[in-house]
């Protein structure tokens, strides 16, 4: 069941992109999230198997009152935030941020990130990038980069295979690529996934009802596994309506759990629906952002009526349910050690004489999926651990291969930032709009964009 949309044991979206340079000295730029008003992504509890991910909001971003989820916060000063879930909506109880970063590479011979000369009578060279992704155990994504390419005038540039070129405020529009000016491309995607490496010596083993009646939204779409100490699935509708005897809840973001046959509890703001129900029919939400379209139909013998208004309908796991046994899944703690990806080398050509530059602008993670331990098809028994309350529920300890969870519906873009100030002293931007600089404080580390930073420049000359 999609109970649990992601169960994240280790800091999800941990990309590392490795950008050669010219310089001798490896530089390192710190960089956040700033898609659609995100300006941080991690995880509710960290090192939790049940943990999920998370979205961190500005709320007002030109006001710093300390609040957090519309309650008051820290101290006086702090930004204003907002912790949701993936789906935007829902109100996480907290979200502990992922830090990120881009690490620039120096060249090794004739690899690595350098401005390579072409040879006599040509002119110009080459612009060469080399790029690493580096993520951390159990992400699975598609990685996009958007760099710069700075021309002196007169210049050309080709774009490298697979890149498209795109414009805005300051650059050459598309389709222009000489210079003086400035050419903005996003590099070919790449595809980069990891499986989750665990700590086995940090494992415990936790009872879950495995419910083979509802998959669980993995690649392999196995059997859902919910907790067994919280077996309740209460899930909610913005409305419903009673015709025929047929009562259909609608607008749920999340049915997850509910399956037909479920005995169920309705709770609606019309209390004539209100009472223990058998789910006949179930509809799974397609809409990443409200309004929702999941939606359960059951019989109840009653009058016709055109609205329930705000509804819940929860559903308690139990021994002895059809499709549904009770089981210990073994849950490791995962190592958060960055796994270095295979390095993918870009090549620019550049005709002409002069001065020329590369910008690193920002980096897009698209459609990520986390690992998740408790989902997938396989899973091998440990070890007979005997029976549970009920002689038709044997019990045993399993431990799952795990798959990777539904994809997360984002492109999630992470570019350099500046910091905020501690609230004494020079701040910064707070807020980039208005211009004004005044000494924010910013305790989550949730901060401002900065302009693109330079990763590779070079003069090719006759």
């Amino acid at each position: 069941m999609k109970v649990r949309l992601l169960a994240i044991a280790c800091a999800v979206l941990g990309l590392t992109f490795a950008l050669g340079s010219t310089a001798g000295a490896v530089v390192t730029i710190n960089v956040r999230p700033y898609a659609l008003n995100v300006i941080g992504i991690g995880s509710t509890d960290p090192g939790d198997p049940a943990s999920k991910l998370c979205l961190v909001f500005v709320e007002k971003p030109s006001t710093y009152g300390s609040l957090i989820n519309g309650a008051p916060g820290g101290a006086s000063g702090d930004l204003n935030i907002r912790f949701t879930e993936q789906d935007q909506v829902t109100v996480a109880p907290t979200c502990i941020p992922t830090s990120i970063a881009v690490t620039t590479v120096d060249p090794v011979g004739t690899a690595g990130t350098q401005a390579i000369d072409n040879a006599p009578p040509k002119t110009g060279g080459t612009l060469q990038i080399a790029t690493a992704a580096s993520v951390q155990p159990g992400i699975s994504a598609t990685s996009a980069t958007t760099i710069d390419v700075n021309l002196s005038a007169a210049q050309v540039v080709a774009l490298p295979a697979g890149a498209v070129q795109i414009t805005g405020p300051g650059l050459l529009g598309v389709g222009t690529l000489t210079g003086p000016g400035k050419v903005r491309m996003i590099l070919k995607t790449t595809a980069v996934a990891t499986k989750a490496q665990l700590d086995t010596a940090a494992c415990s083993d936790k009872q879950y009802f495995i419910d083979a009646l509802d998959a669980d939204g993995s690649t392999s779409n196995g059997p859902t596994a919910v907790d067994a100490t919280d077996p309740v699935v209460s899930r909610s509708f913005a409305d419903g309506s009673r015709t025929g005897n047929v009562v259909t809840l609608t607008g749920s973001s999340e049915v997850g759990g509910l399956t037909v046959g479920d005995s169920i509890v309705v709770d609606a703001a019309d209390n004539t629906y209100d009472g223990t129900r058998t789910i006949t029919a179930v509809t799974e939400n397609s809409a990443t952002v409200a309004p929702f379209n999941g939606s359960v139909t059951y019989a109840q013998t009653a009058a016709n009526d055109a609205s329930a208004g705000a509804t819940t309908a929860a559903h308690t796991y139990a021994i002895g349910e059809s499709g549904t046994y009770l089981a210990s899944i073994r849950n490791c703690a995962e190592l958060n050690v960055s796994v270095p990806g295979k390095a993918v080398t870009t090549k620019i050509k550049v005709t002409g004489n002069g001065a020329s530059s590369v910008d690193f602008v920002k980096a897009a993670t698209i459609n990520p999926r986390v690992w998740d331990t408790t989902r997938g098809a396989s899973c091998s028994a440990v070890k007979t651990a005997g029976t549970f309350g009920d002689a038709k529920q044997s019990s045993r300890v399993v431990s799952c291969k795990g798959d990777y969870g539904v994809p997360i519906p984002l492109a999630l873009d992470v570019r350099a930032w500046v910091a905020s100030g501690s609230g004494t002293g020079v701040g910064q931007y707070c807020n980039p709009q208005s211009g004004a600089v005044t000494p924010c404080q910013d305790p989550f580390g949730l901060l401002h964009p900065a302009p693109p930073t330079q990763i590779l420049s070079g003069t090719f000359v006759p």
